[in-house]
């Protein structure tokens, strides 16, 4: 989910798609600079591929029924899910949700 959530995000500095976060429990309300800065979207694959590795590194040791939290604190995600941005269409994080939702009971997961 979270590659889904950061892969549709809409990039420019990398900021807003490093900061899909998982939390183990508690929702993680962490704003953290980007993985890879850049401009234009310059960093966005190395920046995708981090985020993914952090979220992977959170679950790694998770018990079952353990409740998993995936948030994004940048303070423009709303807008940016509202349709601020050429790059995305408005509801582009209820998409990649679906879209993982799908994936994952295509693997019997």
């Amino acid at each position: 989910m979270v590659r889904e959530l950061a892969l549709a995000t809409p990039v420019d500095t990398s900021q807003a798609l490093s900061n899909w976060i998982v939390g183990i429990g508690v929702k993680d309300p962490s704003f953290i600079t980007p993985w890879v800065p850049g401009l234009g979207g310059s960093t966005q694959n190395a920046s995708v591929a981090e985020t993914v590795a952090a979220a992977k590194v959170m679950l790694t040791g998770r018990k079952f029924g353990t409740r998993i939290f995936v948030s994004n604190s940048a303070p423009y995600i709303r807008k940016l899910n509202a349709g601020s941005s050429r790059q995305a269409p408005a509801g582009f994080v209820e998409g990649a949700i679906m879209k993982a939702r799908i994936s994952l009971r295509g693997k019997g997961e």
